[in-house]
């Protein structure tokens, strides 16, 4: 499988449509550990219960290799056949593993679900120039955005922090709506309840 030639020492999952619409994973690289596909199901399984459809095909990729990563938690790549999602936080925190997957997978839905005229809409409401152009800081791009309230509005046990500007739960569960046509997973938080404002260089998320 060309997709094994691209990647060295890590492990490598392909997701693919079974019988009945659902989405699973399936090793094709024996250096996938049982946690990489614990952290696969649990994942996915969120986009499955809420009914959001992810693509046929895609892989997944937990890379040990530094210069790869360079200190990135992970990415998605659209230009690869099929498109494949690198997560690089370390297997010692399997939590982190599964947040980050929930965003890259958020990217890949978008990129398999919304339309131009959703994405403009999305974008003018949170108020920046990009949806996913890289000459743009992180935060402001709103596919970022999205793929970090999509994350939110999926896991529920506990909520991860949300790395984008917001004012309210309230606010997210919103978005989250006008994003995927359905309300957030759960119960919602309260502002009290609201995770710790994180820094990141200069500016301030929650």
């Amino acid at each position: 499988m060309e997709t094994r030639k691209l990647v060295v020492a890590v492990a490598l999952i392909v997701l693919g449509t079974f019988e009945g619409g659902q989405t699973g994973a399936a090793p094709v690289d024996a250096t996938a550990t049982e946690q990489h596909h614990v952290v696969v199901d649990e994942a996915t399984q969120l986009f499955v219960d809420a009914g959001l459809e992810l693509p046929d095909d895609l892989a997944i990729v937990f890379e040990r290799d530094e210069p790869v990563c360079r200190g990135r938690s992970g990415w998605y790549d659209p230009r690869t056949d099929p498109p494949r999602i690198t997560i690089c936080v370390p297997d010692t925190n399997a939590r982190r593993q599964r947040e980050t997957l929930v965003h890259e997978l958020a990217h890949a839905w978008d990129a398999a679900t919304l339309t131009d005229e959703a994405r403009v809409e999305f974008r003018v409401s949170r108020g920046v120039p990009t949806w996913l152009d890289t000459d743009e800081i992180w935060v402001r791009r709103a596919g970022e955005h999205a793929a970090e309230i999509v994350k939110w509005g999926l896991i529920v046990e506990p909520r991860p922090i949300v790395t984008v500007p917001y004012e309210s739960c309230a606010e997210l569960a919103e978005c989250f709506e006008a994003l995927t046509d359905r309300p957030p997973r759960g119960r919602l938080c309260v502002d009290a309840e609201e995770p710790e404002i994180a820094e990141l260089g200069d500016v301030r998320f929650r």
